[in-house]
């Protein structure tokens, strides 16, 4: 007998469907045996609407929960936060790789500023960032090995082995429900920075994070994420207002990272005399009064040391407050000099009329030419020339040019101030004896003026004058003698621009007149200016008005003269008017650069007026 395998009903021999339910039953064909021996099978009962409902939910809630664990797996996993990391290095998104970073370091703030650092390094260094991405990658297949090992040990031995030292690592964080957690862990920099100088304000990445309250200080700042952070130093004093600021790359995770920010200013010392300790010596920076008297404490600072600042120092000499010339500021020991460009013009000018005083006195034994000189200097100097014309001795003597060293000392000596200055003379000289010719010769000689103060006499005299060694000649200042005259023991003075002036053929005041006029023409062309020869002619004349064209003219042009040579050569006059007769030899600058010299010859006419003055009333050609 058999059964519906389905159902259960019983079922007729050969048939190949159940007639109640309609499944094939799968019996053998007519020509088969069929076993009868076999033990019958127990009827399948039908499964309901319900019991079919929960099969398919259950298998539904089975394909669900198989795809969540899937999903937690996935958001789980070292793949996809490594893959976040790198894109968030890639794309600089500093919110997103802030999300991704945690550290075992709870004081580490990770946000989007505190990360910036770190996407600058990697955006500078994208080979670093490529090696990151790949060292996390091959820390995550350690972790998986390990997982299915089942060799915690091992693992974190071949971990350590791995890390790259770039700053982030990967690391099993524990479980979420069932999943492991991964953590992108980053270690924390503690900055030791130092600095030079007190009251200095230290900033990283714009923030104030300390003060510095003693000169080489130091102190430790953080936790930082690691990366490239801008490091600060601000210093504001009476003297500078100054910042300095670096990009540093804080790496070193491991204890702390040493770095100094040095501000590029120093202590400056400045060099003042003993005798000015009781007073009050003002320093000036950059021309501003800064409140400081060197006489109390003569170094100050900080201050730059590249020369873009300048000092001049002010003190009260007994001639007179004195300020310095400023001076750069390149050295951390300064001397001032306190020679004015005022005291400085002085001493030239003194030391420069000293060689034409010298020779007047000498030759003429008469100490009230010394105008530069100290009573003792004066003394020694007549006493000297006195000898020589004892002796039988005489000289000759034509001071031409001085050449001054513009660096003067001053010090305070033998209880006055005394200053040294080096000079070279061109003179014509020719020591002689009385009766012999001079023969004159250009020498030139070095010599060194030691000035002293006279507080009585309220001015700088020549103490003494010896041999010098010489000086810089590039820098050396020149002084011309505008009128050289000649000096011979015995003589009168001779003006070397006058072969005719001390003539005995034409009268003083002839001499004097043309001498006057011809000087003061050139120089009323030179300056521009009439009044220098205009009281040698009548002013009613047309001869004034016809002199005060020329000057005026000439000066328009730009042409300048020089008057080589003159002579009286012929003098008439009778009844208080006359002519006078001259050569002259005149040299004219235009104002092209190119020059001439001429030789004239004029006639003269003058008259004498009212107050008996002889005065020029004409000219014309010889």
């Amino acid at each position: 007998m058999q059964y519906c395998k389905e159902c259960g009903k019983k079922l007729k021999e050969g048939a190949q469907f159940c007639k109640d339910c309609g499944t094939k039953t799968g019996s053998n064909t007519p020509n088969q045996q069929v076993s009868t021996t076999s033990e019958p099978t127990a009827p399948k009962k039908p499964m309901s609407k319900k019991q079919k409902l929960s099969l398919i939910i259950a298998g539904v809630a089975a394909v669900f929960l198989f795809g969540l664990y899937k999903l937690g797996e996935s958001l789980t996993s070292h793949e996809r936060l490594i893959t976040k990391f790198e894109e968030a290095v890639l794309e600089k998104d500093e919110k997103a790789l802030a999300k991704v970073l945690s550290s075992n370091n709870k004081k580490l703030v990770i946000d989007e500023k505190s990360v910036k650092g770190l996407i600058n390094y990697y955006k500078e260094n994208p080979e670093i960032a490529d090696e990151t991405f790949e060292s996390l990658k091959r820390q995550a297949n350690v972790l998986k090995a390990a997982e299915k090992a089942k060799q915690t040990e091992n693992a974190d031995l071949l971990q350590e082995v791995l890390l790259s030292g770039y700053f982030v690592d990967l690391e099993k964080d524990g479980k979420t429900f069932i999943y492991d957690r991964y953590q992108l862990n980053i270690d924390p920099v503690y900055l030791s920075l130092g600095t030079n100088f007190k009251d200095t304000e230290l900033f990283i990445d714009g923030k104030k994070v300390g003060e510095a309250n003693k000169p080489e200080f130091e102190a430790t700042y953080g936790p930082y994420v690691p990366g490239l952070h801008k490091v600060e130093a601000k210093l504001k004093t009476d003297f500078i207002d100054l910042t300095t600021d670096e990009t540093i790359l804080f790496a070193q995770t491991e204890g702390k990272q040493q770095e100094e920010i040095y501000l590029e200013a120093d202590q400056v010392t400045v060099d003042i005399p003993e005798e000015l300790a009781d007073q009050k010596v003002t320093l000036y920076i950059n021309g501003k009064d800064v409140g400081v008297n060197l006489a109390e404490s003569p170094t100050f600072g900080p201050v730059l040391m590249d020369g873009t600042m300048k000092m001049a120092v002010e003190a009260e000499f007994p001639w007179g407050k004195v300020k310095s010339e400023e001076l750069a500021i390149e050295d951390d020991y300064i001397t001032p000099s306190f020679i004015s460009k005022e005291m400085k013009e002085t001493l030239m000018n003194s030391f420069h009329n000293y060689f034409t005083e010298w020779a007047d006195a000498y030759t003429s034994l008469d100490a009230s030419k010394l105008t530069t000189t100290t009573p003792a200097l004066t003394e020694e100097i007549v006493t000297e020339a006195t000898d020589a014309k004892a002796d039988g001795y005489g000289i000759q003597v034509k001071h031409i040019s001085s050449y001054f060293d513009p660096e003067i000392a001053l010090e305070f000596y033998d209880d006055k101030w005394t200053a040294y200055l080096d000079a070279k003379i061109i003179r014509e000289y020719d020591n002689y004896y009385e009766d012999g010719t001079p023969e004159l010769e250009e020498y030139e000689n070095y010599y060194q003026a030691q000035f002293s103060y006279d507080s009585k006499a309220g001015k700088w005299l020549i103490e003494n004058v010896d041999s010098s060694w010489g000086f810089d000649e590039e820098s050396a200042i020149e002084m011309i003698v505008q009128e050289p005259k000649l000096f011979t023991s015995g003589q009168v003075a001779v003006t070397t621009t006058s072969t005719l002036s001390a003539s005995t053929d034409v009268p003083d005041y002839i001499n004097e007149l043309m001498d006057g006029y011809l000087k003061g023409l050139v120089s009323a062309i030179n300056s521009k200016d009439f009044s220098k020869v205009s009281s040698f002619m009548v002013k009613d004349a047309d001869f004034y008005t016809t002199q005060k064209d020329l000057v005026k003219r000439l000066g328009d042009k730009g042409i300048t003269e020089e008057l080589i040579d003159y002579k009286i050569t012929d003098v008439n006059i009778e009844g208080g008017a006359g002519t006078i007769t001259t050569w002259e030899k005149v040299t004219i600058n235009y104002s092209d650069g190119t020059s001439e010299t001429k030789e004239y010859e004029w006639v003269y006419s003058g008259e004498a007026n009212e107050a008996d003055e002889f005065l020029l009333v004409g000219m014309k050609a010889k």
